[in-house]
Formats: structure tokens, sequence, C-alpha cells
């Protein structure tokens, strides 16, 4: 038969029961030393730190194609992006039937990465004026205004696509607008080109470093399709 504890009978005679207790080092006194193997009971409002999570490059695609000129598919190279931005790859801006002032949303939009898909002529890069028509506008004036975003306004690119052909004549001067310059040597297929901007940013939402990414891309290009080897053994990256 279990005999009552000395503490029920206690309390059963009137008494208070007495309890052990076992002081935590928060009850020490200041003079104490704390016991460093002690338990400590967890702060409830404690709370960890949020992981770091990644951006997504944000993509200024700038299309102009002039009706004076051959067309070049714009729209199959947005449609290339917008597919990888679907599933979040990418956050992409895009501005098809782009005029020079369109520049300016550069500053609207602070992207990581300017895409610029057009007609080059010399050293100049082919938007288009109101009419639709050929506007244009040199690679030096273009290149201030990176500059003057840069400097003024603290916009500093990660990357800068030139899709144009034989922008290997104004790469030099566009070192420095950005962290990468991507440009092309000679004539630059419009279907090769938007097959190259496809697997260019699914590199680039992949993780990989963008001079990586145009290199990787230019290899599987050719590897869909033979006759865009030019385009890989033209391929310009300055980094």
């Amino acid at each position: 038969t279990a005999q009552p504890s000395p503490a029920a009978a206690t309390a059963r005679a009137g008494e208070p029961a007495r309890t052990t207790s076992h002081p935590s080092p928060t009850d020490a006194p200041p003079d104490t030393p704390v016991d460093p193997l002690a338990p400590v009971t967890p702060d409830p409002t404690h709370r960890p730190a949020a992981a770091a999570t990644r951006t997504v490059p944000h993509v200024l695609y700038i299309g102009a194609s002039p009706d004076d000129h051959a067309q070049l598919r714009v729209d199959r190279g947005l449609r290339e992006l917008l597919g990888i931005a679907e599933w979040g790859g990418i956050v992409v801006e895009p501005v098809p039937a782009a005029m020079a002032s369109d520049l300016r949303r550069i500053r609207a939009t602070r992207p990581d990465i300017l895409h610029l898909a057009c007609h080059g002529s010399g050293e100049s890069l082919l938007f288009e004026d109101i009419h639709g028509e050929e506007h244009a506008v040199s690679a030096h004036q273009i290149v201030r205004t990176l500059r003057l975003y840069r400097d003024e306004v603290g916009i500093r690119l990660r990357g800068l696509v030139l899709a144009s052909c034989d922008s290997e004549a104004i790469v030099e001067q566009f070192r420095g607008t950005a962290d990468t310059v991507v440009a092309h040597t000679g004539p630059l297929d419009d279907l090769c080109a938007n097959a190259f901007a496809g697997l260019f940013y699914r590199e680039v939402a992949h993780g990989l470093g963008l001079a990586g990414a145009a290199r990787v891309a230019a290899r599987l290009t050719v590897l869909d399709n033979e006759s865009c080897e030019a385009l890989e053994s033209g391929l310009v990256v300055l980094s």
C-alpha cells in the first residue's frame, strides 16, 4: 500500500506544503557566478533573422525596327524573354518600336540588364521616330546617357547587350557603362539573335554570371542550329 508523502500529510494538517525549488542562473545574486552549463529558458519573443533571398534580374528590353529597314522580329525576342519571366526567372520591361527617348526608362525601372535589339549603322544604333522611320543615335550619345545615369542617379548596370549587326565596332565605347557588355562581330542573323537571347536569359535566371551565360548561350545556339555558327565565333564579351 502506497504511503502518503510527508508534504501531503502536512497539507492535510492545514499547513502549507513545502516544495524544493532550483534557482535559475538569472535568480542568482549579482555577485554569484553563473553556471554556463545551467539550462536557459528560451526567449519566446526571439525570431531568427530571415534568410537573404536572391534578387530576380530585371531586364529592360528596348527593341526597334524602323519601317525603312529590313524587319527585325523584336516580338519573337520578347516572346523568348517573357516565357522565362512567366516562371519567375527574370522580370522583363518590354519596349517595342522604341524611340531614343525610351532610354529614359532606365531611370524609372533601374534595370540590372539593358538589352538593345536594333539595327546598327556604322557607329550608330537605329531607333524609330514618331513616324516609325529611322532615327540614328550615335553610340557616343548613348554612352553619355548611361554614364550620366550611373554617376548622377546611381544606376549601375550589371549587363548591357548590344544585339545589333557590327556592334563590335562600338563596343569599346561602352566599356565601363556596365559590368559586362555583350556584342557581336559582323552581321547578326535575326533568328539566331532571338534564339541566343532566350538561352542567354535562361542561364542568367539559373544564376550563371553574364559573361559565362553569353558564352554558354552562344554554344547552345549553334548546337540547336548550325547556321548560327557565326554568332558564336563573333561573340564579343567585355567584363
